[in-house]
């Protein structure tokens, strides 16, 4: 199923999975996600909603729909809706950002399948990542603005 944006869906080892229809640069964007806005209990309900702010989420459409997570992602999201490469990603490859980078509430969590040799096993919010993974992903610039602005409100044992 070809998308905009050079991308494609296909079965991956998780389900259905966002692909690159042809390579892509470290730095460029590769999709914009988007859908309607749903917020507080609703948009926690969504399985494939993306937190853009503290009560507010993306219900995304296709092709934002099909971007599964990894522990050792080659995308990340910049300024809340648009997926950059993280690294070159060849033709072919399978597109997948680090869902914690835009999860700002403690009661969700997903076992994780992305088999990375860097796997946590469990998906959970950002302020639960290693120290030293939130500051890799906060010096990537792939953390959601929502996040960013409420760490000075983290204590100080969980702040990078």
């Amino acid at each position: 199923m070809k998308a905009k944006f050079d991308v494609f869906v296909e079965r991956c080892d998780v389900g259905l999975g966002l692909f690159a229809a042809r390579s892509f640069r470290k730095g460029e964007c590769m999709i914009v996600f988007e859908g309607p806005l749903v917020e507080g209990h609703e948009g926690r309900l969504l399985s494939d909603a993306i937190q853009i702010g503290p009560e507010v989420y993306i219900d995304p459409v296709p092709p934002g729909k099909y971007v599964n997570h990894s522990c050792n992602p080659n995308a990340g999201l910049v300024n809340n809706v648009y997926l950059h490469a993280l690294r070159d990603i060849p033709e072919g490859a399978e597109i997948r950002f680090d869902y914690s980078t835009s999860m700002g509430e403690s009661f969700w969590t997903l076992e994780c399948a992305c088999n990375s040799p860097e796997c946590r096993g469990l998906v959970a919010d950002f302020v639960q990542l290693p120290p030293e993974l939130r500051a890799k992903y906060l010096e990537l610039g792939i953390v959601q603005d929502f996040i960013k602005q409420g760490l000075s409100r983290i204590p100080r044992k969980l702040s990078a």
